[in-house]
């Protein structure tokens, strides 16, 4: 296979692993609770009740998406980053229901409402796709960076891509990130790529 077949072929497959969810995720879907502004019951029916449900099913949701059987082909410092990022996102959704329970107020209902419609429990599953494959293509990058001429093209390129993983970092994701921040971490995870595809094929080539 030609490099430049080579170098399309490793980008196009990461581009189709990654890109169903981040476009999945650049247009979430929101939690509506109805009535906000109405009168609290204590029947376990009124607003308040149905955003603490909505609370505690987000919660659930923030622990299953770091779970140990996603992040295990991860490396220990990027899991850690992940499970401590949604490890605050669920304090804060739990410091939310707390409030709410002990007084069903329209202000701690709205402040419910406003992590309902922001946090997004898939950001923690887009993300950790993006930087299995980042280390990945991390590792390829290091594995290469002994085989290139200092100084050549293709030690740039190696850089250019180790710069590019650089800036893909698993604690910069929480539930609360949008989806261009996603697709900007995916395109340098695919960039990359194509560049170390490209150093690759020259040093088989000789």
């Amino acid at each position: 296979m030609t490099r430049t077949r080579w170098a399309a072929a490793a980008v196009a497959a990461l581009a189709l692993t990654l890109a169903p969810t981040v476009v999945a995720q650049a247009h979430p879907g929101h939690t509506h609770l109805h009535g906000h502004g109405a009168t609290h019951t204590s029947a376990g029916h009124g607003p308040d009740a149905r955003a603490a449900k909505a609370l505690a099913h987000l919660d659930r949701r923030l622990a299953g998406a770091v779970k140990d059987a996603r992040l295990a082909r991860l490396g220990d410092a990027d899991s850690a980053a992940l499970r401590a990022n949604a490890a605050a996102d669920e304090a804060t959704v739990e410091a939310a229901a707390a409030a709410l329970k002990a007084d069903g107020s329209d202000q701690n209902l709205a402040a419910a409402h406003d992590i309902l419609g922001s946090f997004r429990p898939q950001v923690y599953v887009v993300a950790t796709n993006i930087v299995r494959h980042g280390e990945r293509v991390l590792a390829r990058v290091t594995d290469l960076q002994p085989l290139v001429t200092p100084g050549s093209t293709d030690e740039t390129d190696l850089t250019t891509a180790a710069g590019l993983l650089a800036s893909v970092q698993a604690g910069g994701f929480t539930a609360t990130t949008d989806g261009a921040t996603l697709r900007a971490a995916q395109h340098a995870v695919v960039a990359a790529q194509a560049l170390a595809a490209r150093v690759a094929d020259d040093v088989a080539g000789g």
